[in-house]
């Protein structure tokens, strides 16, 4: 009902029927030719002109009904509704228009133009894309390999069949740090050497490839005092620092991770500490040092003191710290008294991580207390500070030892003689290798470690002819104060 009530609204508005009033040419056209009779065949080619002339009269009706409800709007102000045919007139626009001047909008040929070159770069995309899938072809090591899809350095590489070896990390001084801790391979493309693994290859490319190389430690350089350096020279039985030696000033190389040193410049030299082996020079003097090992020892030691008193002779004893206790403090109180040296032969004969024959064996720290407390055993004893001369168990006493116990340590003494009476291999035999002393030896024997009884017996033959020969006895202490030398 609305709908009807709308439509004669329209009719009724004064416009409208103003519009519907106005003559249209092509309308009366339309009329004219629906009630005309019917043309020949002949008359085709007439009508069809007649059809063009027609049709530009339509197009300015159609403009002129255009412009007439768009004037009717504007003057009466807001009319609720225009002309059906005006408005859907106004919405169409068309996507081109040819006459570029008069309108803003895209013309023919340049909607074309752009479809055109979204053609071509759609295409040359396609023809890279397609050229890309190709394989290239490169040398590596003078063999020709093709690549498909890893274009790089590592791709070549794995098509080649190359396996090259890492280097190694190395420290400063050379020596390996690290196994297959340097580069992973040295190469060159096109004659420029390349560590980068994805470096792009392109075709016909020219490749080296050969195993890594070394690389050393990160390190550090700055001027450091040194010194002064450790040297060791000669050979015989006593082991003492000959000189101390004054510290230098150099700039040293520190590697980081081996933590070792080179000396890149010296600056100011460092005098060496001189740790000298060798034999006490008598100047002919008939003069031997008697030393006994690994007591105190319950019935030995004493059987030896009694030998050696009755003989006016003196001689060095080289304790085991935990051997002093019982009627081993007596033992040690009597030497003591009788002018003998006591010193250690350290706590426990090196036992333990030293396996009783090597300080060497032993850590550090290990090393220090071994010595350590077998002075202070002494001291205990004696009531004033103990000897600094040592026997090392075994004999052993390597530079990197001394070096650590060096400031617990004035003197190390090895022998000149070694009767191994500890085999036992009767008193006889041990006598004869005591009587072959010659001036400024050192004799070893054992007054504990076990039966000793063949060593006491020996001695009471020895000592004798000794003395009539003309030898003196004397103690480490007094061997120490005759000059050095090397044999």
């Amino acid at each position: 009902m609305g709908t009807d009530q709308q439509k004669s609204e329209r009719l009724a508005h004064p416009d409208e029927q103003a519009r519907r009033a106005r003559p249209s040419v092509a309308g009366s056209k339309r009329v004219q030719r629906a009630h005309a009779p019917s043309a020949d065949a002949e008359d085709a080619p007439a009508q069809r002109s007649a059809a063009a002339e027609e049709a530009p009269d339509e197009a300015e009706a159609k403009a002129a009904r255009v412009l007439v409800g768009r004037a009717d709007a504007q003057e009466h102000g807001g009319w609720k509704q225009a002309p059906r045919k005006a408005a859907a007139d106004q919405r169409y626009i068309p996507l081109w228009n040819d006459e570029a001047g008069a309108h803003p909008r895209i013309t023919r040929r340049l909607f074309i133009g752009g479809v055109a070159a979204c053609m071509l770069a759609a295409g040359a995309f396609g023809v890279t894309a397609w050229r890309r899938s190709l394989p290239i072809t490169i040398t590596v090591n003078g063999q020709a390999v093709e690549l498909s899809e890893q274009r790089t350095l590592q791709g070549a590489i794995d098509a080649a069949g190359i396996a090259p070896a890492p280097g190694n990390l190395v420290d400063i001084a050379g020596e390996i740090a690290q196994e297959g801790g340097g580069t992973p391979f040295q190469a060159t493309i096109d004659g420029v050497a390349c560590t980068d693994a994805n470096a792009a290859v392109s075709d016909g490319a020219v490749l080296t490839i050969a195993d890594g190389s070394d690389v050393e430690e990160p390190s550090t350089i700055e001027d450091k005092t040194v010194g002064p350096n450790p040297v060791e020279h000669g050979y015989g039985p006593i082991h003492a620092v000959e000189s101390q030696g004054a510290s230098g000033i150099s700039t040293v190389k520190t590697g980081a991770v081996s933590g070792k040193e080179v000396v890149v410049e010296v600056i100011e030299p460092a005098a060496d500490r001189v740790y000298r082996r060798s034999y006490p020079d008598t100047g002919g003097e008939a003069v031997i040092a008697l030393t006994f090992d690994d007591g105190p020892w319950d019935a030995s030691t004493a059987a030896i003191l009694d030998i050696l008193r009755d003989n006016g002779a003196r001689a060095t004893f080289f304790t085991v710290g935990n051997r002093i206790a019982g009627a081993g403090i007596d033992a040690v109180k009597r030497a003591h008294a009788e002018g003998h040296q006591v010193c250690t032969h350290t706590w426990d004969h090196a036992a333990g991580s030293g396996k009783s024959v090597s300080l060497a064996l032993m850590t550090p720290e290990e090393q220090r207390e071994e010595i350590e407390r077998g002075c202070q055993a002494i001291a205990d004893v004696v009531g004033e500070e103990a000897s600094r001369v040592i026997r090392a168990p075994g004999g052993n006493f390597p530079l990197e030892v001394w070096r650590n116990v060096e400031d617990l340590v004035e003197a190390d003494i090895g022998w000149d003689i070694d009767t191994l009476d500890w085999k036992r291999p009767g008193a006889e035999v041990i006598a004869s290798r005591i009587k072959a002393a010659t001036p400024g030896d050192i004799i070893l024997m054992h007054d504990g470690g076990g039966d000793r009884s063949q060593t006491a017996e020996a001695l009471k033959t020895a000592l004798p002819f000794l003395k009539e020969k003309g030898f003196r006895f004397a103690t480490i202490d007094e061997m120490l104060a005759y000059p050095r030398k090397d044999l």
